[in-house]
C-alpha cells in the first residue's frame, strides 16, 4: 500500500479541524412549518406553505417571526403576506380575507410590492 500524500493530510487535517465549525452554522428555526401545498416543476419544488404562530401566541404584535404565507420555488423565495394575528390594517380598514374566512395582509416584505408596481408602470398598465 501507497503512503498518503501530503496534499490528502493537508486536506484531512483541515477539514476535521473546520469541521465542528461548518456544522454549527445550520441555523434551526424556533417557529413550526405547515407545507400547504408542494408540486414538482421543471423549475424545482414549488411549495406553499406556512409560518405557524407559536403555541404560546396570545395575539397581538410581537418581535417573533410567524404566521406568514409564502411561496417558495426550490430555494428561492417568491412572495408571502402576513396571516393571522400578524394581519395590519390602516385606518381600522378590514382586512382582506381568504376563501376559508383567513384574514390577509401585505406583502411580507416591501421589494415586492415596488416590484409590482415597477412592472405596472413599464407594462403601460
Amino acid at each position: 500500500m501507497l503512503p498518503p500524500r501530503p496534499q490528502s493530510l493537508v486536506l484531512n487535517l483541515l477539514w476535521w479541524n473546520l469541521y465542528p465549525w461548518l456544522a454549527s452554522t445550520i441555523y434551526a428555526p424556533k417557529f413550526s412549518f405547515a407545507n400547504t401545498y408542494s408540486v414538482q416543476s421543471s423549475t424545482g419544488l414549488i411549495v406553499v406553505g406556512e409560518a405557524l404562530p407559536p403555541p404560546t401566541y396570545q395575539g397581538g404584535p410581537d418581535s417573533e417571526m410567524h404566521s406568514l404565507r409564502y411561496l417558495r420555488a426550490s430555494h428561492s423565495l417568491l412572495g408571502g403576506t402576513w396571516t393571522g394575528g400578524k394581519v395590519a390594517t390602516i385606518d381600522d380598514t378590514p382586512p382582506l380575507r381568504g376563501s376559508f374566512g383567513t384574514p390577509w395582509s401585505d406583502s411580507i416584505t416591501g421589494a415586492w410590492v415596488l416590484q409590482a408596481a415597477g412592472n405596472q408602470y413599464y407594462s403601460g398598465g
